[in-house]
C-alpha cells in the first residue's frame, strides 16, 4: 500500500492563512457580541455589582464637594478603598449624565476598548501580522470574564487602560518615552495601588536591553510622582487618604480563594494555553517585554487575588498579559521548520472559545449572571417609601433613591469591625433602637445568623434577627430581602408577603 503524498508547504501556508483570517473572524464577532451585551446591560438602573453602589455614592460625593477620603471613625461611614483617578471619573460622569449608573458604565466601556486597541498595537508591533493582531488583540474582549466586567462601573479597566498606555509609550519608543510613560503608571496607580505588573515589566525589559539609565529614570519618576501625589492628598484629606487605601484591606487571604476565582476564569484562557506553553518553551527570549509582563502580571494576581473581598476582576490583566504571550507563541510555531500540523486547530479553537464565551452559542455566558427581574419594583419601593433612614447592602437603592448613605460599603465595614480598626457600635445601636425604617439585604438575618456573612458583623447580625421581620423577597442582585422593624407601621412600605 502506497503512503500518501506529503504535504506540500505551499499547501501548509495557505492552510495557515485561511486559519489565521477563520480565527481573527470568530474574535472579532466575539468582540462585537461582548460590547452588544455590555452597551444593552450597561443601560439597566440598577446595581449588578456589590462595588457599583459605593462607586456611584461617591461619585455624587465628589460632584457635591464633598471629599472622598472623610473621617474614616466619622459616622455615617463612607469607605473608599480606591485611588482618586477613578473616582474623578465617575463624577465627572455624574455631573454630566446624572445620578445613575448609564453614563459611568460607558466610561467604563470606553476604557474596555483602549485595552483592546492598545492590546492589538502590542500584537502588531510583535508578530507584524493583521489577522494575529485582530485575533489577539481583541481577544481581551472576546472573554467569559470581560464579558461579565465591562457594563460595570467599576474602576479595573480604567487601572488596565492607563498600565497598558505605559507599556505601549515604552516599547514603541524603546524606553525613550519613559516620562509620559511614567505619568500613565502613575495614574493607574492612582486607580487602583495594585497595578503595578506593567511598570514592573517595563523596568526589566529596560534592564534586559541594558538601558539601566532609563530603566532608573522610568522607576524614579513613578515613584517621585506617586509620593508627590500621595503627599497632596494626605494634605486635601486631613491625613484620612492613607487610612482609606491602605488600612481597609484587613480581609484573610486564603489560597482556596485564588484556586476558586482562577477555575472561575479558567475557561476564558483554556485556549491559549497551548500557545502559551509553546511561548514559553520557544520564544520568550525573544519577546523579553510579553515575558515579563506575563510574569509580573501573574506575580500581581497572586498576591492580591487569595483575598476575602478578592473577584475575577484581579484575572483581567493576567488575560491581557497571556494574550499577548499567546500571539507570541503562536508566531513562534509557524516559524518552526517543520510547525506542527495541529496549529491550525489551535487557532480555530481559540476563536471558537471566544464565541462560545460571549453567548454566541448559549443564551448567556456571564461568569456571574444578572439577577435583575424584581429590581424594578424594589427600588421604586424604596424610592416611594415612607422611611426616613434606610440602611442598604445594595447602596445603590439608596443612592438612586436620594436618601443619607448610612454605611457606604458594608464588606469593607465588618472586615474593619473584626480587626477592631473601626467601631460598629453607631450602626448597631441605631440597628438595636429600630431607627432604620428599611434594611435591604442580600439574605435574611436569621440566615446571616446561621451561616455568617462576609458584609456584617455578628452583634449587628443579630440586632438585625432580634428587632427587625422579613417583609418582602426579591429577586434583585445584592437586594434580595427588606426587612422592616418588628410591630412597625407607617413606613409606606408594602405589607408583609409569603416568600
Amino acid at each position: 500500500m502506497n503512503a500518501a503524498p506529503p504535504i506540500q508547504p505551499s499547501t501548509n501556508l495557505r492552510l495557515l492563512r485561511v486559519s489565521e483570517w477563520l480565527m481573527a473572524a470568530c474574535v472579532a464577532a466575539a468582540a462585537a457580541l461582548t460590547l452588544f451585551h455590555a452597551a444593552t446591560e450597561a443601560r439597566l438602573p440598577f446595581q449588578l455589582d456589590y462595588e457599583e453602589g459605593n462607586i456611584l455614592n461617591t461619585a455624587v460625593r465628589v460632584d457635591a464637594g464633598q471629599s472622598p477620603y472623610p473621617d474614616p471613625q466619622a459616622f455615617p461611614n463612607a469607605l473608599n478603598p480606591y485611588g482618586p483617578v477613578g473616582y474623578g471619573l465617575a463624577a465627572l460622569c455624574v455631573r454630566m449624565g446624572g445620578t445613575s449608573f448609564t453614563l459611568p458604565r460607558y466610561a467604563n466601556l470606553c476604557c474596555g476598548l483602549v485595552i483592546a486597541t492598545l492590546l492589538l498595537l502590542l500584537v502588531s508591533r510583535f508578530t507584524g501580522s493583521v489577522p494575529l493582531a485582530v485575533s489577539f488583540g481583541l481577544y481581551f474582549l472576546g472573554n467569559g470574564v470581560t464579558r461579565t466586567w465591562l457594563p460595570l462601573l467599576r474602576v479595573d479597566m480604567l487601572a488596565i487602560a492607563l498600565s497598558l498606555a505605559g507599556l505601549w509609550l515604552c516599547h514603541r519608543s524603546e524606553g525613550r518615552w519613559w516620562f509620559p510613560a511614567s505619568v500613565c503608571f502613575t495614574l493607574a496607580l492612582f486607580v487602583k495601588y495594585t497595578a503595578l505588573a506593567a511598570p514592573a515589566a517595563c523596568f526589566l525589559w529596560l534592564l534586559s536591553r541594558r538601558d539601566s539609565r532609563r530603566a532608573i529614570l522610568l522607576a524614579g519618576t513613578v515613584c517621585a510622582l506617586c509620593l508627590a501625589g500621595f503627599g497632596a492628598m494626605q494634605a486635601v484629606t486631613n491625613g484620612n487618604f492613607f487610612f482609606h487605601m491602605f488600612r481597609t484591606h484587613p480581609d484573610p487571604y486564603t489560597f482556596r480563594r485564588l484556586v476558586g476565582i482562577f477555575l472561575m476564569v479558567e475557561p476564558s484562557v483554556a485556549a491559549l494555553a497551548p500557545l502559551l506553553l509553546a511561548f514559553l518553551l520557544l520564544k520568550p527570549h525573544r519577546a523579553p517585554l510579553a515575558l515579563f509582563y506575563l510574569l509580573c502580571a501573574c506575580l500581581v494576581v497572586s498576591v492580591t487575588g487569595g483575598k476575602a473581598g478578592s473577584f475575577i476582576n484581579h484575572f483581567l490583566e493576567p488575560i491581557v498579559a497571556c494574550a499577548l504571550a499567546a500571539a507570541v507563541g503562536y508566531q513562534a510555531l509557524v516559524a518552526m521548520p517543520r510547525p506542527p500540523r495541529l496549529v491550525p486547530l489551535l487557532t480555530l479553537t481559540v476563536g471558537a472559545a471566544a464565541l462560545y464565551l460571549t453567548g454566541a452559542f448559549t443564551q448567556d455566558t456571564r461568569v456571574v449572571p444578572l439577577s435583575v427581574t424584581d429590581c424594578g419594583d424594589l427600588y421604586r419601593s424604596v424610592r416611594e417609601s415612607k422611611a426616613r433612614n434606610v440602611l442598604a447592602e445594595n447602596v445603590g437603592t439608596v443612592v438612586l433613591a436620594g436618601r443619607q448613605v448610612w454605611d457606604s460599603n458594608p464588606f469593607v465595614l465588618a472586615q474593619l469591625v473584626r480587626s477592631k480598626a473601626l467601631s460598629g457600635a453607631p450602626l448597631e445601636q441605631m440597628v438595636a433602637r429600630r431607627e432604620f425604617d428599611l434594611i435591604v439585604l442580600n439574605s435574611e438575618p436569621a440566615e446571616m445568623k446561621l451561616n455568617g456573612s462576609q458584609r456584617w458583623w455578628g452583634r449587628i447580625v443579630s440586632a438585625m434577627d432580634e428587632n427587625y421581620r422579613v417583609s418582602r423577597v426579591y429577586d434583585c442582585a445584592e437586594a434580595n430581602v427588606v426587612v422592616v422593624p418588628r410591630n412597625a407601621s407607617g413606613t409606606g412600605y408594602p405589607a408583609p408577603q409569603g416568600h
